[in-house]
């Protein structure tokens, strides 16, 4: 047992989730990620930069590694090149300690965590939220996590 209300609280998340559940549960913590090295650029924060960073790239190889390019057709394949492109960004942007290539992915991540999440809940009024911060918002009812 944990004393970290937090922390159990996403274990059971993650405990109960369906495995689309568990996809859109690896976007979010990506997008908390990639909005964390964002600030940490910001700052000029060279170990949280990094830790984030490797981070969202951890999470991207987790997601690229999963694709199905046999049974996931064109999906897989635009996926599969959504992944490379965000991977280069994340490292153009921590090599070059910049953020703009960060702040133009995020958007893009977030509609497709979005996508995945409305097809995880069919008949629930898709999710307002977003990860992206105030400043690199994705449009109404973003927030920062």
């Amino acid at each position: 047992m944990t004393n970290n209300p937090s922390l159990a609280y996403r274990q059971q998340t993650a405990r109960t989730a369906s495995p689309l559940g568990m996809v859109v549960l690896l976007y979010d913590s990506m997008l908390i990620s990639l909005n964390k090295a964002i600030r940490a650029i910001e700052a000029r924060d060279i170990e949280l930069r990094v830790r984030e960073s490797n981070r969202a790239l951890a999470i991207l190889d987790q997601l690229q590694g999963t694709l199905d390019f046999e049974n996931g057709g064109d999906v897989a394949a635009n996926l599969n090149r959504l992944y490379d492109a965000c991977r280069q960004a994340i490292l153009g942007a921590s090599f070059a300690q910049i953020k703009e290539p960060l702040v133009m992915i995020v958007p893009e991540l977030q509609l497709v965590r979005d996508a995945w999440w409305a097809v995880d809940n069919p008949v629930r009024t898709p999710a307002a939220s977003s990860y992206s911060s105030d400043s690199y918002s994705a449009g109404p009812g973003s927030w920062s996590a």
